[in-house]
């Protein structure tokens, strides 16, 4: 059974608040870092589509996705696959 969205928030939000505010700072650059705070809603901000981050960024909805997914990959919350043809585990 997957998590809902609500359920996805407040376990990142539970996360975010575990890491020091330092360490997360260095290690994500500025777009990853607002990206994931108007995706997440973070800091008491409304949770944004990757469309309305896009337009935020000036970049596409896609490149919006591709920074979200670098800066969960930062923290450590997604791991990159080997190889794009294996089959997900």
């Amino acid at each position: 059974m997957r998590p809902d969205q609500s359920e996805k928030l407040k376990l990142f939000g539970r996360a975010l608040e575990l890491v020091s505010r330092q360490r997360v700072f260095r290690s994500l650059r500025p777009r990853e870092w607002i990206t994931l705070k108007m995706r997440f809603g973070l800091s008491g901000d409304t949770v944004h589509t990757l469309k309305e981050i896009g337009v935020y960024l000036n970049v596409t909805r896609q490149r919006a996705f591709q920074i979200q997914w670098h800066g969960l990959e930062k923290l450590g919350y997604v791991k990159r696959r080997e190889s794009a043809w294996l089959p997900p585990e």
